[in-house]
């Protein structure tokens, strides 16, 4: 589970500094897509991911603690972030047979819900 924060017009730094969080991973606007291919399309907005510290192999509900917990205190930057950024948790689901599935207990939907953040789930087979 990551937490995106993703703007067009604010400078990543602008969002670090507004956040005061410090992120796992940036990607700045005008780079390319792909280092390993100098003719890919370049980035459209300043990217700023904050990954979960929690072992991928634990229970989903687990993520939610540790992303209630990281925001906690940062609901006013949050919103202020919300006016000029696309904030997002991104969630990558992973099997080796194209089979599986989760639970989003109704305390993980609350949690998150109390954020005011959209949750994206990708499942890769």
């Amino acid at each position: 589970m990551s937490l995106k924060v993703a703007s067009r017009t604010l400078t990543a730094e602008a969002i670090i500094r507004t956040i005061e969080i410090q992120p796992t991973k940036i990607h700045r606007k005008g780079e390319q897509l792909s280092r390993r291919n100098p003719a890919s399309a370049k980035r459209e907005e300043n990217i700023v991911l904050f990954q979960s510290t929690v072992e991928d192999t634990a229970e989903f509900a687990e993520h939610v603690r540790w992303l209630v917990k990281l925001l906690s205190a940062k609901q006013a930057a949050l919103d202020t972030l919300k006016k000029t950024c696309d904030i997002t948790v991104f969630c990558g689901l992973f099997s080796d047979n194209g089979q599986g599935g989760f639970t989003l207990s109704s305390d993980s939907m609350a949690a998150l819900h109390s954020l005011g953040i959209d949750v994206v789930f990708d499942f890769y087979a």
